[in-house]
């Protein structure tokens, strides 16, 4: 449960964070976080985390008790500087009582994972963030409009969808879209995961050169549908092998959709659902390794 102190004042990104991980926001809270949600969307993705964190934690620890103050120094800590942890909880490490009981290697344990947890949220929300020149910056613009607008035309047009998406088997549409492509496509029915179910396929007309495709899946247990647009790289984006990017669709003027894109066998592939409580789980039913940098 959450220890924060008095919730009708305003908290800190962190703090509301550590709320919603908890289930605990207040109706004010509530706002100022789908704000921030708007905002960026690495605040699902940071939820979602702390809840992990928390019941890993509960797992690995047990009954192990931790010393009173110490975990509400960590927490403290995440929700303002997570740099000056090994100063903040100097001064229980410093106690010899703290080194010199039965229960020293649950309570170093727990205060690793609580260290730990607290470093990797404030990654989670400080992405690294590439120049962008003016030609690179007019075109997310243009693509992430784009994307958005066919993506939300299909969702809204069951018609549209079938006619756009002709191809019905994700095997098939893997093969085509690999020819088209002129290299090798993966797309997520094809490992084979339970969690999503393939819409189909169809040619599209994303911005930039060469040919491109467009895929439609929606959630087996519910959630938003998912598009995800594919073409060659041709190098309109500075993107990297190896990292999953996200849009920052509000100065694209698409807020509320969430974009995440990433390049594979000199494939760039554009993620696209709408923004709705819980849709980080749609980063694992993809396949896709959480946003490590932000466009």
């Amino acid at each position: 449960m959450s220890n924060l102190p008095d919730q009708s004042r305003p908290t800190s990104l962190g703090a509301l964070i550590r709320a919603a991980s908890d289930g605990e926001l207040t109706p004010g809270q509530q706002r100022a976080l789908d704000e921030a949600r708007r905002a960026d969307p690495q605040v699902d993705v940071a939820i979602a985390f702390e809840r992990r964190l928390r019941d890993a934690v509960g797992s690995a620890m047990g009954s192990v008790a931790i010393p009173a103050g110490l975990a509400e120094q960590v927490r403290t800590a995440v929700a303002s500087n997570a740099q000056s942890l090994p100063e903040q909880l100097a001064e229980h490490t410093r106690r010899p009582s703290f080194w010199g009981t039965r229960r020293l290697t649950g309570l170093l344990a727990a205060t690793i994972v609580l260290t730990l947890g607290a470093a990797l949220l404030v990654q989670a929300l400080s992405l690294s963030t590439p120049d962008l020149n003016e030609s690179q910056l007019a075109y997310r613009q243009q693509v992430a409009s784009f994307v958005a607008s066919e993506h939300g035309r299909c969702c809204g047009s069951p018609d549209t969808a079938r006619s756009k998406l002709s191809i019905s088997d994700p095997a098939e549409a893997e093969s085509v879209l690999s020819a088209w492509m002129g290299h090798s496509v993966s797309l997520p029915c094809q490992n084979r995961r339970p969690e999503i179910r393939f819409d189909g396929a169809g040619p599209c007309g994303i911005p930039g050169s060469g040919p491109s495709a467009h895929v439609m899946y929606h959630p087996a247990a519910g959630g938003p549908r998912i598009s995800i647009f594919l073409k060659p790289d041709s190098g309109e984006l500075p993107f990297q092998p190896g990292k999953t990017y996200v849009l920052d669709t509000k100065k694209c003027g698409v807020a509320g959709t969430r974009i995440v894109a990433w390049i594979n066998g000199g494939v760039v592939y554009y993620a696209v659902f709408d923004e709705t409580p819980g849709c980080d789980k749609v980063f694992a039913d993809l396949g896709i390794s959480p946003p490590s940098a932000k466009f």
